[in-house]
């Protein structure tokens, strides 16, 4: 229709060209406002209680209390905009675990979902104590009432930039505590 009144038809390459322009314009339009948005948005972990356990987020080799030769790898990552930590961490018996980290803000504790190789499982929760040390630990859970043993788990930052994790267990009401897993993390 557009020849029928005079105005010239565009020849396929000047379609195309005129198409490609339209295109990267949208592209840049669209780019404009994603990156626009995701400026604008309010990081949503960065207030000081989540960043209280921080002090873990490492690549280490880990040796047991008492030992000479590290018996394990852990690499602990921030995840999810730094509003989770993952812990990936390998037994030189060839054993290994997992687990996810994140404090609750509407509950003001940090939890943590924590499942090994063995098919252990552990529900933690907690915070900082006066000593900076993180502990988590079981104790009212469903899961512990259920068992008859309860976890405490506690992570202190050592000056050095060492991080030592004590893991213990008690199967008489949190009345005693038998340690499971008593290990310095050093970086790697």
């Amino acid at each position: 229709m557009a020849a029928m009144c005079g105005a010239p038809l565009a020849s396929p390459a000047g379609r195309a060209g005129a198409l490609a322009k339209r295109v990267l314009f949208a592209v840049l339009l669209a780019g404009f406002a994603v990156a626009s948005a995701h400026a604008q948005r309010p990081q949503a972990c960065a207030g000081a209680e989540f960043r209280q356990f921080d002090f873990w987020v490492g690549a280490w080799e880990i040796t047991p209390r008492n030992a000479e030769q590290p018996t394990g790898r852990s690499t602990i990552t921030l995840s999810q905009d730094g509003c989770v930590i993952v812990e990936a961490y390998s037994a030189a018996s060839g054993n290994g675990a997992v687990s996810l980290s994140g404090y609750d803000a509407r509950r003001g504790v940090w939890r943590q979902t924590w499942s090994s190789s063995t098919g252990s499982t552990a529900y933690l929760e907690g915070g900082v104590h006066a000593d900076g040390a993180m502990e988590l630990t079981d104790r009212g859970q469903p899961w512990a009432t259920a068992t008859g043993a309860m976890n405490r788990v506690r992570w202190r930052a050592d000056a050095d930039g060492a991080v030592w994790q004590s893991w213990e267990i008690s199967r008489d009401g949190g009345i005693t505590w038998t340690a499971i897993f008593d290990d310095r993390y050093v970086r790697r």
